[in-house]
């Protein structure tokens, strides 16, 4: 299970909303077979270590890191795939969350004398796919948001004359880009889109070809029609999310077939961050990742909707009063409000300090 854990991982960049999983054929002892979900609308892992087996799949066990899929999508179930293969027992790490598939295949597997076992490593495997646990759970049903920023060693993202490029190293940069690269949507706020003009697009990863988005929290601000991320990039759409100026919005972009404009209805930034995470989770987006600015970061944390913070810290100072901060915002007013980082991990990347974690 172990290492079908580890196929699935080969999946991160290429399966788009759908989870990460691997498959592993046992038989006498040996692996016979074994394969992973590559993309997203491809075989799944099953099947391929199926192939991959060939004849030798009858009579082996098989080891899945999710539960096989029992209903017709965008490939043939799984569970068909195990019965015609001669399957002889199904272990497997996690149950399938969703309401299409959860608990089916045990009921179809039983019939035809098949096994099936759950839990081995099941909290690694819980957590290999968080966001697309997280995203059908039946309370939550919301993206998993991951904050990442890029700063100086003082929390600066910018000088006091607006420059930002490049605080932390290509290094930090290209891992920044594998992080889009597994996000199915990219967000910044209205300041970060004007001033910074980024594409939000995936460069120097091979992605899977998967619908993609960008977002821009523009509030009541009316943006200029030719920044970047309102370019018509192949498998890329826009989301304008706006709490004012609609129709004038809508106006600008009617006939864009790529641009979507979004109002925001809720009173509170905190309503309006939660309002914008549930229009998101209807578009099928499981994860989400925020790149700023400063007070975007802040009203994420404080509508207590991170799920996880990854920071890229330039082993640099900037100072300056002026100059930009990695989160704004007013923040906390005592130091025991301040917000908690827990099962972090600290790596040395060379020029930069890369600092991951979770909120509690």
């Amino acid at each position: 299970m172990r290492k079908a854990l580890c196929l699935a991982e080969k999946g991160r960049y290429g399966v788009g909303a759908n989870p990460m999983v691997g498959a592993i054929l046992v038989k006498g002892g040996r692996i016979v077979g074994q394969g992973y979900h590559q993309k997203f609308g491809g075989k799944h892992a099953e099947t391929l270590a199926i192939e991959d087996a060939g004849k030798k799949a009858k009579g082996a066990d098989l080891y899945v890191t999710l539960e096989p899929c029992a209903t017709h999508g965008k490939t043939p179930p799984c569970t068909e795939a195990i019965i015609e293969a001669g399957i002889r027992k199904v272990f497997c790490a996690v149950h399938d969350p969703t309401k299409k598939n959860g608990g089916k295949a045990k009921k179809i597997l039983k019939k035809c004398k098949i096994p099936v076992c759950y839990g081995l490593l099941k909290d690694e495997a819980v957590y290999l796919n968080e966001p697309f646990f997280l995203f059908h759970h039946k309370k939550t049903q919301r993206p998993f948001v991951t904050l990442k920023l890029a700063q100086s060693l003082d929390g600066k993202i910018a000088t006091y004359k607006g420059e930002s490029r490049w605080i932390t190293s290509s290094r930090s940069r290209q891992m920044a880009h594998n992080l889009r690269a597994e996000s199915e949507a990219v967000a910044v706020g209205a300041q970060t889109c004007e001033t910074d003009n980024p594409r939000l697009t995936v460069r120097g990863v091979k992605a899977g070809k998967t619908t993609r988005f960008r977002v821009v929290f523009v509030g009541k601000k009316v943006l200029p029609k030719n920044l970047k991320i309102f370019e018509n990039v192949k498998n890329y759409r826009t989301l304008v999310l706006a709490t004012s100026n609609i129709n004038q919005w809508r106006k600008r972009f009617r006939n864009v077939k790529h641009v979507e404009v979004i109002h925001l209805t809720a009173r509170t930034r905190k309503g309006q961050i939660r309002h914008a995470l549930k229009e998101l989770a209807k578009k099928g987006i499981t994860k989400l990742m925020v790149e700023g600015g400063g007070d975007l970061a802040w009203s994420f944390l404080q509508a207590e909707c991170l799920d996880r913070i990854v920071f890229f810290v330039a082993k640099k100072i900037i100072g300056g009063k002026d100059a930009a901060d990695s989160v704004g915002g007013k923040g906390v007013s005592k130091i025991k409000s301040a917000i908690r980082i827990v099962n972090e991990s600290v790596y040395d990347l060379g020029d930069d300090l890369l600092i991951v974690g979770k909120l509690r």
